[in-house]
């Protein structure tokens, strides 16, 4: 079992709690071997995850993980609202390139982003649905512990709304 444990100086701990029952040739129970391991790290980084995870799901700006080869690996549940995919369904349409009919600036992002830096602008998302969505998109590289690029992370608000409002803005 998995259980908190209150520690003399008032600090918590969390620990695994594994119990075996050691018996006789005969198996009759003789004694019982216990053993407690510190999860206290393990415990604290799952509920970091946790914290992140409703953070990301609750906002209602989209948001992407793709590998560097623009295939995806996350989208939040804003994402698949708003533009109609899942990771799977666009990885099978094609990726990213099936929702970014500006094919140069895709590759233009993907290139600043190999090289570690960050790239924002406004772009056009193709939904499943066929609507084209103008999106303010910014888009960060993900680093591991030493520092090598192994993916992208994207976030994506849409401003189809705002941008008709100066058009209708300026025409008056």
């Amino acid at each position: 079992i998995e259980k908190r444990y209150l520690r003399k100086d008032g600090s918590i701990r969390w620990g695994r709690l594994s119990a075996s029952v050691i018996s006789s040739s005969q198996g009759t129970p003789q004694f019982i071997l216990g053993m407690i391991e510190d999860i206290t790290d393990r415990k604290l980084a799952e509920l970091a995850l946790l914290r992140v995870t409703q953070a990301v799901e609750s906002t209602s700006d989209a948001i992407v993980i793709a590998d560097l080869k623009g295939r995806s690996i996350y989208h939040n549940q804003a994402f698949i609202d708003r533009y109609g995919y899942t990771a799977t369904e666009l990885n099978t349409a094609g990726g990213a390139i099936a929702i970014h009919p500006q094919t140069k600036v895709l590759l233009a992002m993907f290139k600043t982003i190999c090289k570690g830096k960050s790239w924002q602008g406004e772009i056009k998302i193709l939904t499943k649905s066929n609507e084209l969505v103008t999106t303010l998109f910014r888009a960060d590289c993900i680093k591991d512990e030493t520092g090598n690029l192994i993916g992208l992370v994207g976030v994506m608000t849409d401003i189809t709304e705002r941008k008709q409002a100066e058009i209708a803005l300026r025409q008056q």
